[in-house]
């Protein structure tokens, strides 16, 4: 009625398209499809399966539980992107966080947050430097054969020089600073080619 022509018409062998009908069938299709294609492609995006995904966290966070973590996501929303911000302090994540920059936050459990947590993993801290500082070879330490060392120490704003500060408070060692960095990579470098010791996750 719309095109004031016939685009079936009936035989007695049934129906056929008639020749404007064979013009407008593949159009039709096409147009269906991609109705079909628009609807797919929207609750996608409306249940979270596609489109981009604001990852914020921190830096040592982004290279040990980060991938592992993309990975699974990857595996259920194929068809999504993931963009990761990371900072050096868990302060910054937080703050982006409430300022709405991200839509997820991974990293160290916020002390005043009060939106939903789930526990995706832990950091294991650990000591680490050259063969050579190691006395008799030995793979561990105590805490007391780390005072008076050289150490390589995170820049004051990184989120890593609070936690090796409050470590080497808690056993009351004293550190000598060899290097300062603001990269946990350089860090780890720096301490095994035999700088000095470096906490690192």
């Amino acid at each position: 009625q719309e095109l004031n022509g016939q685009l079936l018409e009936r035989t007695h062998q049934g129906v056929r398209l008639t020749q404007a009908g064979q013009v407008f069938l593949p159009e039709a299709r096409a147009i269906l499809s991609t109705v079909d294609n628009a609807v797919r492609v929207v609750r996608q995006q409306l249940q979270g399966l596609q489109g981009e995904l604001s990852v914020l966290t921190v830096r040592s966070v982004a290279q040990g539980i980060v991938p592992a973590t993309v990975t699974r996501w990857r595996t259920q929303m194929p068809e999504a992107v993931i963009r990761i911000r990371d900072h050096h302090h868990r302060r910054l994540v937080e703050a982006a966080m409430r300022a709405g920059e991200g839509d997820v936050a991974i990293g160290p459990r916020p002390p005043a947050w009060d939106g939903e947590v789930v526990s995706l993993g832990y950091e294991e801290m650990v000591v680490v430097s050259d063969t050579a500082r190691l006395p008799d070879s030995r793979p561990h330490l105590l805490p007391t054969e780390l005072d008076g060392q050289d150490w390589v120490m995170y820049e004051p704003v990184h989120g890593l020089n609070e936690i090796t500060q409050a470590l080497l408070e808690r056993y009351a060692i004293t550190v000598r600073p060899a290097a300062w960095s603001a990269q946990v990579e350089a860090a780890l470098s720096l301490a095994v080619q035999g700088v000095g010791f470096a906490l690192v996750p």
